[in-house]
């Protein structure tokens, strides 16, 4: 089995974190503090929602394939509609009740939200067409996420190699193509799709296959042996 890693809940803390500091940003809030030129570029960081949103996503597919593995290590074979109904009940209660406080706003007339808006949320398909209202926007990030907890199982049964490899060309070809997508722009490639994103998750997951090797080269007594030498 897999030991905890009580840090990951500290690192998830600062992504989120990182987003609300961005967006309070956007209100003027720490103009004054810009005047300051020691203390700029901590702020320039602590802003920076977009680094904050793949760290974010970095922990997800990390945390996940953990999961998976630990699983797979038990009962050697992923059960897929255990691992689907476990996001389900995880993910859609709080997210849908979110929904439904929108809607009875709507109704009593304090917001409005059109139909297609209503479809892209609650098929968390909102970072393919974000900018139809205020409200649910934010939900893109939730809707990467649900997409690569689609995909993600079904890729991760094809065996340890395979998918080894595959996390390990989407970490180098996905920078690639955001580097392309900036000097051709195109209208479907754009910071939001999951296919945008895979490099930030197969990151994650290729943690996840090498994180024993990786605490281990961490452990305190490793790096004494190696001063010592």
């Amino acid at each position: 089995m897999h030991e905890k890693l009580p840090s990951i809940n500290g690192l998830r803390a600062l992504s989120v974190a990182m987003v609300i500091i961005e967006h309070l940003g956007y209100t003027g809030l720490f103009s004054g503090v810009y005047r300051y030129q020691y203390v700029r570029a901590g702020m320039d960081f602590a802003r920076d929602g977009r680094l904050g949103v793949s760290m974010f996503f970095i922990l997800s597919s990390f945390l996940i394939t953990r999961l998976l593995l630990a699983e797979e290590e038990v009962q050697s074979a992923i059960n897929l509609r255990n691992f689907y109904m476990r996001r389900l009940l995880r993910i859609v209660p709080a997210y849908y009740f979110l929904l439904l406080v929108y809607y009875l706003a709507q109704r009593l007339g304090y917001l409005h939200i059109e139909t297609n808006s209503w479809f892209t949320a609650l098929t968390f398909t909102k970072n393919l067409h974000w900018p139809e209202d205020w409200y649910t926007a934010h939900s893109w990030s939730l809707s990467v996420e649900e997409q690569f907890y689609l995909i993600w199982p079904l890729l991760f049964r094809w065996g340890d190699k395979p998918r080894r490899y595959m996390c390990a060309i989407l970490l180098a070809a996905v920078p690639l193509l955001r580097l392309y997508n900036y000097y051709v722009p195109t209208g479907m490639l754009n910071d939001l799709t999951l296919c945008m994103n895979l490099d930030a998750l197969a990151l994650g997951c290729l943690l996840a296959f090498y994180c024993k090797q990786l605490l281990a080269a961490w452990r305190p007594e490793v790096w004494r042996v190696l001063a010592i030498g």
